[in-house]
């Protein structure tokens, strides 16, 4: 994996606990880039900053950023790498 790469995983309805548990029962190893993110703001409609920055309406999603902060690719669905 390139060290420039970093992996964030957004989630709208999870707690923090409820992270951290998923990650520590999985059975696959979390790289040191990966990034577990709580967008506390998506229980809010108006106000939904991951969702409307990205255009994200179904879960999963993998949005691909440039350094420059724009989309370079997007698939919807889950994803084998």
């Amino acid at each position: 994996m390139p060290n420039n790469l970093i992996i964030l995983a957004i989630t709208r309805n999870n707690t923090e606990e409820e992270i951290t548990n998923f990650l520590q029962r999985t059975e696959i190893e979390i790289p040191d880039n990966f990034i577990p993110v709580r967008d506390e703001t998506t229980h809010t409609p108006n106000n939904q900053q991951a969702s409307t920055a990205y255009n994200v309406h179904k879960l999963p999603e993998t949005v691909l950023i440039s350094a420059e902060m724009a989309v370079i690719e997007k698939a919807i669905g889950p994803q084998t790498y």
